[in-house]
Parts: C-alpha cells; sequence; structure tokens
C-alpha cells in the first residue's frame, strides 16, 4: 500500500492528475501550479527581451494524512524564474517537508511550518507567492493546551532563504488566554475577554563583517548584539455589537543594514475598534511602528528573512488603475490610521426618490505619517551608525525640512453599488490618493509628491443561465509623474470559459503608452487555465504591505492550476 501512495503523489505532482486514495492507511491530497512567460524586446514601454525564450515557475505539493499525523512536501521549479521574481530564485528542490502529530491536547511539528503570534508584529513565517515571498521556519514547533482557555506555543528553528536556511536561529513562546473559560465568574458574561503573551528571540554570530564600511570603529557600541529579543503583549475584548483590540511589542537593539546600524530600540502599537449590526458596520485602525525591522540575518534587506509582519492600514485594490500608487510599509518608522465603513440603505428607503434603496455604500479613509524624532544629546543632529540615534514621541507626527507634517500616503474611498434588477448590478467608486514617491519607492524622484484621483464604472449583465458580460470603465488624473490613464475591460463568461480584452492608455506626458492584453481561461472541477497575451506596465506590486518590482512586458503569460 505505501508503495501504491508514493506512486500516486508522484503522478499528482508531475502530471496533475487527481488522486485521493483514501483507506485504513490514510488519504493523499495536494495542489500543483505551473506559470510560464515570455516577453519580447519593446523599447516603448522599456520591455526588454526575456533571458531565455520561456520562463517557468512551479510548485507542487502533497499531503498524506492518516488518523492524528499528516505529512508533506513541496517541489518547486524556477527555471529561470519570471520576470521581477529574485534571480536567486532560480533552481529547483524540495523547499517544505514536514511530519505532524495532533490530537486534542497536542500538536507537534517536525520540518517546516508557518505560524503567527498575535497581530503577526514580532512574529509571522507565511507564503505569497505572487510576490515570490516565503520566510517558512524550518525546526521545531510544539503546541499545548495546558487547560480550557489556556493555549501555549513554542518554537525553534531557522528561516528560509531561497534554497537555502538563513544563519540566524530563531526562538519564540506564545500564550493565549481565554479569560471566559479561565475565570468561572466570567464564564457567562457578555464581555469576552482575549488576553496574549508573547516573546521571540533570535541568535546571530557576531563576525564583525556587518560593520566594515559603516563609519563605526574604536567604539564598544561596534559589539553587534548577538541575541535580539523582542516581546509583545495584546488584548482582545467583545461585548455585544463593539469589540476592541491592541497589540504592544517592542524590541531589544538590533543594529542591522535595514536601520543603519542603530542601537535603538524598537517599538510598536496596533489598535483596532469596529461595531457591527445588520446593514451598518465600522472599523477603525491606528497604528505606531518605530524601528521594527526584525530578521534574521542583520545584513539582509527587501523582502528576506523577515521575522515579523507590520500590517499595513491601506485599503487592498482589486481596481488596476487604483493599484498605481500603493502603499508600502516602512519598518523604519511609521504611524497612521484608517477608518471603513459599511452600509446598506434600507430597500424602503425614500433617500432622493429611493434611487439608492438596497444599495451597499463602503466610506474608507486612511493616511500614513512619519514619526516624530527627536536628537538624544540635545543637539539639532539625530545621530547615526553605532549611536541610539533619536528618541520617539508616541503618535506625534514627524514633520519634513519647512515643518510641514511628513506625510507618507493618504486616502479617501466612496464605492457604491446596487443590483438594478434581476440582470444588472452596477459599481461606482471614487478614490482620491496623496502618495509620496521618495518613500514608498525608496528613491530620490523630480516628482516626490504625487496626487491623484481615479473614477471607476463596473456594470455585470447576466445574458441567462450562466452567461454574463462585465464592462469596467476607469480613470486617472493627475498633474504629477505620468499625468493621465484611462483603462476599459470587456470580460464574457459562459459555463467554464471566459475571455476579456483590457487596454491602460496613458496620455498627457510627452510620452503616450497603450498597454492593450487580451486574457481567456478554462475551468473544470479543481482544474484552471488561464492566459493573458499583451503589455504589461512596469511598477510596484503589493499586497498587505509587502511589495516587489514588477518590470515592463511585452509578451505572454499562462498558469496551469489544480488540485487533488
Amino acid at each position: 500500500m505505501v508503495k501504491k501512495i508514493a506512486l500516486a503523489s508522484l503522478m499528482a505532482c508531475f502530471f496533475g492528475i487527481e488522486v485521493f486514495a483514501q483507506s485504513n492507511e490514510g488519504s493523499v491530497s495536494g495542489n500543483v501550479q505551473i506559470d510560464v512567460q515570455s516577453s519580447k524586446d519593446n523599447p516603448s514601454i522599456g520591455a526588454a527581451e526575456a533571458p531565455e525564450i520561456l520562463l517557468m515557475n512551479g510548485f507542487g505539493n502533497i499531503q498524506y494524512d492518516w488518523k492524528n499525523f499528516r505529512a508533506g512536501i513541496r517541489y518547486e521549479y524556477y527555471y529561470p524564474p519570471m520576470l521581477g521574481f529574485n534571480p536567486n530564485f532560480e533552481g529547483g528542490g524540495l523547499t517544505y517537508r514536514f511530519v505532524q502529530f495532533k490530537n486534542e491536547d497536542i500538536d507537534v511539528t517536525f520540518g517546516n511550518f508557518y505560524d503567527q503570534f498575535g497581530s503577526g508584529m514580532i512574529f509571522r513565517t507565511y507564503e505569497e507567492r505572487n510576490l515570490g515571498y516565503d520566510n517558512a521556519m524550518e525546526g521545531i514547533r510544539v503546541k499545548y493546551k495546558i487547560q480550557d482557555g489556556v493555549y501555549l506555543k513554542g518554537l525553534i528553528g531557522k528561516q528560509r532563504l531561497f534554497y537555502d536556511l538563513g544563519p540566524g536561529i530563531v526562538r519564540g513562546l506564545d500564550g493565549e488566554f481565554n479569560m471566559n473559560e479561565v475565570l468561572k465568574p466570567l464564564k457567562d458574561s457578555k464581555l469576552r475577554i482575549d488576553l496574549g503573551l508573547s516573546v521571540v528571540s533570535k541568535y546571530q554570530k557576531d563576525d564583525g563583517t556587518s560593520l566594515i564600511g559603516s563609519g563605526i570603529t574604536g567604539d564598544t557600541l561596534a559589539i553587534l548584539p548577538e541575541n535580539v529579543a523582542a516581546i509583545s503583549a495584546r488584548m482582545a475584548l467583545k461585548y455585544g455589537k463593539f469589540a476592541f483590540d491592541a497589540e504592544y511589542v517592542e524590541k531589544s537593539q538590533d543594529p542591522s543594514t535595514a536601520n543603519g546600524l542603530i542601537y535603538k530600540r524598537g517599538t510598536g502599537i496596533l489598535m483596532n475598534a469596529s461595531y457591527s449590526q445588520k446593514g451598518f458596520g465600522a472599523v477603525v485602525s491606528a497604528k505606531h511602528i518605530d524601528n521594527m525591522d526584525f530578521r534574521s540575518d542583520r545584513t539582509e534587506a527587501i523582502q528576506n528573512l523577515n521575522i515579523n509582519y507590520l500590517p499595513a492600514l491601506t485599503r487592498q485594490h482589486a481596481w488596476a488603475l487604483a493599484t498605481l500608487y500603493p502603499a508600502a510599509t516602512i519598518p523604519t518608522g511609521e504611524m497612521g490610521m484608517q477608518v471603513d465603513i459599511n452600509y446598506k440603505v434600507p430597500k424602503n428607503s425614500g433617500f432622493l426618490g429611493g434611487a439608492f434603496a438596497g444599495a451597499y455604500i463602503n466610506l474608507g479613509y486612511s493616511n500614513v505619517y512619519n514619526i516624530h524624532r527627536d536628537p538624544i544629546d540635545g543637539t539639532d543632529v539625530i545621530g547615526g551608525a553605532g549611536t541610539e540615534s533619536y528618541k520617539t514621541d508616541y503618535f506625534k507626527v514627524g514633520t519634513d525640512s519647512l515643518g510641514n507634517k511628513d506625510k507618507f500616503f493618504e486616502e479617501f474611498v466612496f464605492e457604491i453599488s446596487k443590483k438594478m434588477n434581476k440582470k444588472l448590478k452596477m459599481t461606482g467608486s471614487y478614490i482620491y490618493t496623496f502618495y509620496n514617491n521618495d518613500i514608498q519607492q525608496g528613491t530620490k524622484s523630480e516628482q516626490s509628491h504625487i496626487f491623484s484621483n481615479v473614477a471607476i464604472l463596473e456594470a455585470k449583465y447576466k445574458l441567462q443561465k450562466r452567461k454574463s458580460v462585465r464592462v469596467e470603465a476607469q480613470h486617472l488624473w493627475t498633474k504629477q509623474d505620468h499625468q493621465n490613464w484611462v483603462m476599459g475591460l470587456v470580460e464574457y463568461t459562459i459555463p467554464h470559459y471566459f475571455v476579456a480584452v483590457q487596454s491602460l492608455y496613458n496620455y498627457g506626458s510627452e510620452k503616450e503608452l497603450n498597454y492593450p492584453s487580451i486574457s481567456g481561461g478554462y475551468t473544470k472541477g479543481s482544474t484552471k487555465i488561464q492566459g493573458t497575451y499583451g503589455k504589461q506596465r512596469a511598477g510596484l506590486f503589493c499586497v498587505g504591505g509587502v511589495c516587489r518590482e514588477v518590470p515592463a512586458m511585452d509578451g505572454f503569460t499562462v498558469t496551469i492550476t489544480t488540485s487533488f
């Protein structure tokens, strides 16, 4: 039976054949994805010819379950990686493998795993394949239920760095306490209380190489901390329609390439308050992050070997033109807030003659500012490498060289959607964005501040059963950067198939550009084949405040996915 399971696994991994073997010996499941891309030279949009005729990213997961045991592997293949992905991914191999035992009280994992403590501000390992991001742990993790309402989690290991492991050892302990289960007087209380405490540390030997060229010489502060610890405390309260949660984190001295080798402690706080009832919901969030870049290798930067995750308090858009200016989280220091309100207009409403009756309305606002920094020694100079650098006041906004509030990002969103009749649904949206190009892109530019406005209209129309047409029209106007954009899309869907034609046109600047494309797809069961041919603009692609640079492309991309 073991040989049959192994054979079925290999067939599923390499050929995508749907296999599901289940018996007393357990079950096998998994998924496969293959992305193929090709790009030709097109100087008009800045697209370069791909290094090979075909670029490919591929992976296959196989998992075996038997009673309380679970085991799995993932094979990845990048030959060579698609455009925009780190060239260090080139190659192939088993990048994820684990064995797990789990019952009602204990959960033990050996090998690779993903996990998160609280909001993730001191520890989160996860995978975002579209960003080429994977900081999986390799080691041991144990979860233990001490009693109802008391849960402990401990882990130790190293993080994935492409096909190798980072040099730092990561250790963590997390405790969660449901006070309504722990304390009998609170068992039937309408107020629900959850508390959490976490400690994470990393060990990396001080070999002195991080100080080369830093300007630090002959100073005791040039000793790099080999053990760096971070702690967090969190709570979540819920009473009826109201909810509130908050988390505070602090990190010990952690000089690194990312923070310029300063010795200031890192701190952060994240708060969320919400109210929800039928037809109405509102969420208000605020955060303050100061020197919270936390990695298992002090010399790494960009996306590599992040131990933690700093949530972005900005909208994650699906509209094409709304993604032109995405906000990236600034771990060295940022503060901001976000408000999101959803409201359904009652169907019997007479507002404006009942034109909005039954409509869904969404309002959103968010901003991100620099944090305030004061010199420590009473001078007007912020210290550099080898010093504690500066001191900070919570929720005091930083200022620029002219004394104005140093704003990184601001956005206002208004969206309304309504089902006009049984066949037609309309959605309209307006988005205003302020974008600090120097901060978000990380480079100096001629136009550091960009103010943009986007208007969007979408219509979905059902032609007949399981057949529909979707039309999008978008317009972005700004006096900065590449000036104005207009976008149009028509999508036709029938059972198992779809086809879409899209064009992004950039006008108003000295060099007007057009980015047409056509897409199509086929779906049957758990298998999907999708392809796109056309031009792609260069820019940032972000998910949750984590970004990667996407180059211009003129060619095609094909994606095949299946699960079994």
